[in-house]
């Protein structure tokens, strides 16, 4: 069901266009009709109307996305209404399928009923929606489905703005379910499910999974989680937050590296539809996954295959953890070289060379990072900048320079003005009970930090002890989102 064409002039009903494609999308779904994932018809929107053995041998709609029949259409102003048109036609061969779809006008204020009709036709031409007794499901307010698009799965905060707009946007509330939950917003949780149980039946096969698989989560039940998210992979393989949670749960949680590595695959195969959505963490876990199985030459294959920019998105650390194993240190050196331009860039260097060949004796990055000293923040800086050098995390970097330098006195110094830092500053900007939970994390972190810096200098009973209070916050840390 493709992306329906404004032709308004008024770009503030661009999103009318996408709500008819995916509401009309996860009607025909219901009824088991096996649909083109929205984003991938957004993507490929150009691409329709060009069909199989088409003269400038150009791929087709039909090639690119599997479909045999394409639904297209466009919507107008005619006064204070919007008029809108629909097409059904065959993806193989452009033919218009012999059936009646009545142009359908609405009050500009009664967009969601446009797209509530044009459902209810597509249902209809598939199978009588009186002899399945399906139920009318209606979709969102227009306002609401229009902020819904800018958000990613784990940011409460967006879909509690859509549900402000419009409270019965089911969608929207599942994912919060799932959000609060791993965030440890308890309360707001409880409220959501509470909210959700009572209209259960209201949901969508697809939203129930999404229920299902954020309750599993949250409890620890992890494959009963990924069974319940994989029915959506199943019904939309190439939904992309569907197929990046599966794909990272088993390679995560359950350590099915096999089933992570084959979804990231057919993920990256279609790279340029997921471009402006795909996140970091899918090409980490992808190339994780992969030096895991030992195919360390396919994580090169891969990271060479990628553009310039999409290089920036891909984990150094895994790239250089193959370098490694195939025997290229010299790439590895040449890989850092030419990434520093900054002081911060010269530790991060430093620390990943230290990272990779734990053996080394001679970092070549160790000379930079002194003369870069004085650049480096003792303290935390905005929210996750320079928070991550590696697997370590790096709020005060010149305490991680000193440990990288092995300067172990100089490093306990950095540690003690860490232990009294007041993390309410760093995260001011957070809801109260998030901030708690963002502190208590910070705090396993740091006893974490004086843990390997006592075992660096030997002082294995001291390591021991703070390993201990660290298993002792662990206990009493519940965010699911970021078990550290």
């Amino acid at each position: 069901v493709s992306v329906f064409e404004n032709i308004t002039g008024d770009t503030n009903l661009d999103a009318l266009g996408y709500m008819a494609s995916e509401w009309a999308s996860s009607g025909l779904r219901e009824l088991k009709v096996r649909t083109v994932a929205p984003e991938i018809v957004r993507q490929n929107k150009d691409a329709i109307g060009i069909l199989p053995d088409n003269p400038q041998n150009k791929p087709s709609f039909a090639e690119i996305t599997g479909a045999d029949y394409v639904v297209t259409g466009s919507y107008f102003l005619k006064g204070d209404s919007i008029v809108l048109n629909t097409r059904l036609s065959s993806a193989i061969d452009g033919v218009e399928v012999k059936t009646s779809f009545p142009q359908l006008i609405e009050h500009v204020d009664h967009k969601e009923k446009l797209v509530e009709e044009v459902r209810q036709y597509l249902l209809g031409y598939w199978v009588s929606a009186k002899d399945q007794n399906l139920p009318l499901i209606s979709p969102p307010k227009y306002e609401a489905y229009q902020g819904y698009l800018n958000c990613f799965v784990t940011e409460f905060w967006c879909h509690q703005e859509a549900l402000k707009i419009d409270p019965d946007f089911h969608l929207a509330r599942v994912w919060l379910l799932y959000a609060s939950g791993g965030w440890s917003l308890d309360s707001l949780r409880k409220a959501t499910k509470s909210e959700l149980d009572k209209n259960l039946q209201k949901l969508t096969t697809f939203e129930r999974n999404i229920y299902d698989y954020s309750n599993f989560i949250y409890d620890g039940n992890y494959q009963a989680a990924f069974d319940a998210l994989n029915a959506n992979y199943t019904i939309d393989p190439d939904d992309y937050n569907i197929a990046h949670q599966t794909a990272y749960m088993a390679s995560s949680l359950l350590n099915r590296t096999d089933i992570a590595i084959e979804r990231y695959e057919k993920l990256f195969q279609k790279l340029d539809s997921y471009e402006d959505k795909i996140i970091s963490a899918s090409f980490y876990h992808y190339m994780d996954a992969l030096n895991r199985e030992g195919k360390h030459q396919k994580v090169m294959d891969f990271y060479e295959s990628l553009s310039e920019k999409n290089k920036q998105e891909a984990d150094v650390v895994e790239v250089m953890i193959s370098l490694y194993h195939l025997g290229r240190a010299e790439d590895v050196h040449e890989l850092l070289e030419g990434s520093k331009s900054k002081s911060s860039e010269y530790l991060h260097a430093a620390y990943l060379y230290a990272y990779t060949f734990p053996d080394s004796t001679n970092n070549p990055f160790e000379e930079g990072l002194r003369k870069s000293l004085e650049g480096l923040s003792e303290f935390p800086e905005v929210w996750w900048r320079d928070l991550h050098i590696g697997n370590f995390r790096a709020w005060s970097l010149r305490y991680l320079a000193y440990y990288v330098l092995g300067e172990w006195g100089q490093a306990e110094q950095e540690l003690r003005k860490l232990n009294k830092y007041d993390w309410n500053i760093y995260y001011d900007s957070f809801p109260e009970v998030t901030r708690e939970n963002f502190i208590g994390f910070e705090q396993i972190w740091l006893t974490a930090s004086w843990a390997c810096l006592y075992a660096q200098q030997g002082k294995v009973t001291e390591a021991y002890q703070k390993l201990e209070v660290v298993e002792d916050l662990r206990e009493n840390y519940k965010t699911k989102l970021h078990d550290p």
